[in-house]
């Protein structure tokens, strides 16, 4: 963290000073999601996911799929940036990183990671600042974030300070360093933000707890569905596409959660 501090904390103060942020607005409340490769490559949890999203959004809302031949489309990512992912200094999902940000920081809108399950009605974030999950875990210190944001939900108006700094810091490490870009330097930067700037630490101190029961379901996937906590209990529900789930129990008895969300579409 000094480190970053060091090299990098210039960049908060100066975007302290910005005061009109360029951005653009959509006709639609913009909803991100990207799967690099394309929908139709998609493994089974992430289309289930992108099925569940679809079928939950309001009438104000547009889903985009950002995938490697549309990015282009919404927004300009410097030369060297791509050069360096080409190069495989800068692996996809830290070059998604980029885009949430970038593409966050033009068109606001809610970024949903391509294995969040959506359980009911999105949320209307027309008139929020600033969105995300928020556990009610501050002293949990396993994680940098301590459950105060979760990248895989974020969102909130176009030219956010947060989102503003996410994009400038992820520029500058990225021509800076010659390392490959660390898994976790995500929530370290955003970390360092809210250290550097009052008003970016002021949106994430202030933001309620939201979505408690969005890291749970994962663990309930194979367990049987009438036996677990309903979906109901929350909108959104973060899943991964690394794990093999199955739709019946052990003994093919009983359908599980993971069998329940298929059977549903």
């Amino acid at each position: 963290t000094r480190y970053l501090q060091k090299h990098y904390g210039h960049i908060v103060w100066r975007n302290e000073m910005a005061s009109d942020v360029p951005h653009a607005f959509m006709k639609k409340f913009p909803i991100w999601v990207c799967w690099w490769q394309g929908e139709k490559m998609m493994p089974l949890v992430p289309k289930l996911c992108l099925s569940s999203l679809r079928s939950n959004l309001r009438d104000g809302q547009e889903l985009h799929l950002i995938t490697k031949e549309n990015y282009t489309d919404f927004v300009d990512i410097p030369e060297y940036v791509i050069r360096k992912m080409e190069q495989g200094m800068l692996s996809v999902t830290a070059f998604s990183d980029i885009l949430r940000f970038t593409l966050l920081t033009r068109y606001g809108g809610l970024w949903v990671d391509a294995t969040c399950y959506v359980a009911a009605l999105l949320p209307d974030l027309s008139n929020t600042d600033f969105y995300t999950s928020k556990q009610d875990k501050p002293n949990d210190y396993r994680y940098v974030s301590r459950y105060r944001w979760a990248s895989y939900l974020i969102g909130g108006k176009p030219g956010h300070k947060i989102f503003l700094n996410m994009r400038d810091l992820f520029f500058a490490y990225i021509w800076r360093e010659k390392s490959p870009v660390s898994y976790f330097l995500l929530d370290y930067l955003l970390d360092l933000i809210c250290r550097e700037s009052d008003e970016c630490n002021h949106a994430i101190e202030s933001f309620p707890y939201t979505e408690m029961h969005v890291l749970e379901s994962v663990e309930d996937m194979d367990k049987p569905f009438n036996e677990v906590k309903p979906l109901a209990e929350g909108i959104f529900h973060k899943l991964s596409w690394k794990r093999c789930f199955r739709p019946y129990t052990d003994d093919m008895s009983r359908m599980s959660l993971f069998g329940y969300i298929i059977d549903k579409l």
